[in-house]
């Protein structure tokens, strides 16, 4: 394995505290973090196996025994692990954090409303999703709310082509910390160093919907197609007002019961194919009552 490649995959899923382990490993001694979380290398529209551009982001990483990349995205799009099994071998490491579907869905879906790429609310929206991930690239990242917790085909996908393959539990991590980064640790070969679980990306209220909105409409860049260059300018000045705009108010989104039952339809076989998957009793997904109400 090249030493400015990276040797761990955190590969999602998305909403499953990602970005707080990269808040915690970060501080680790031992893991060479990039100051960027997100590199979609793999991911990319337009990818190409140009490995250079890709050993930018690990510039000083040489003397570290462990170097990731902690892209959410990269388990939900089914070309990703082949292209990472390609490029960097099956001896690559590949972390997977999973975490209760319709949780995950929750969470999914407060950060896009609040971003103002959603206007459904979460009932029309899993009506909708079939339709909308046929039509739009953009609509797969955004809005495939539910479709992301159908894990174990994603889960599978990694298992056939790496020797390696962890699976850390979202529950676990929020409540046994020390116990779940200490399983990690040893799977990585580093020594264990206790540091608090990060909170970050929390979904939360915008202030005003319509500025979301007009930002989608007016600014937000469209398409893959004209100048980088001013779709560069335009991604920045639309995070710059999305970021104004936040609110400190959580998101409210509420289920009706009848809903609830519905989701715990929806994800019960693929759960109980997981369960054999990954070795893990995933009862307290299926048994767990609604707190949307």
């Amino acid at each position: 394995m090249n030493s400015n490649l990276p040797n761990l995959l955190c590969v999602g899923a998305q909403k499953a505290a990602t970005s707080s382990l990269y808040q915690m490993l970060r501080q680790h001694p031992q893991v060479y973090v990039p100051e960027r979380k997100e590199l979609h290398f793999f991911d990319a529209p337009d990818y190409r196996q140009d490995l250079d551009s890709y050993r930018k982001h690990f510039r000083g990483a040489e003397d570290y025994p462990v170097r990731v990349d902690i892209t959410p995205a990269y388990l939900f799009m089914p070309q990703v692990a082949e292209r990472i099994h390609e490029s960097l071998g099956d001896e690559t490491k590949i972390l997977i954090l999973l975490r209760n579907p319709i949780d995950r869905a929750v969470s999914h879906y407060r950060m896009t409303y609040g971003r103002g790429w959603e206007i459904l609310d979460l009932e029309q929206a899993f009506a909708c999703e079939p339709e909308r991930l046929a039509a739009s690239g953009r609509s797969r990242y955004r809005q495939s709310y539910f479709s992301r917790g159908i894990y174990s085909d994603q889960v599978e996908r990694f298992q056939e082509r790496f020797s390696s393959v962890k699976i850390m539990l979202f529950e676990d991590l929020l409540n046994e910390t020390d116990e779940s980064m200490g399983e990690l640790y040893d799977f990585l070969d580093i020594e264990f160093r206790q540091i608090p679980l990060a909170s970050s990306n929390k979904g939360v209220s915008p202030r005003s919907l319509v500025l979301n909105r007009f930002v989608k409409r007016y600014i937000q860049p469209k398409g893959e197609s004209g100048p980088r260059l001013l779709d560069s300018a335009r991604y920045r000045l639309s995070n710059a007002i999305r970021r104004y705009n936040r609110s400190d108010k959580r998101l409210k989104v509420q289920l009706s019961d009848e809903f609830y039952q519905t989701l715990q339809r929806y994800y019960r076989e693929d759960i109980e194919r997981l369960e054999l998957l990954i070795g893990k009793d995933l009862s307290h997904w299926k048994e767990k009552e609604n707190r949307y109400r």
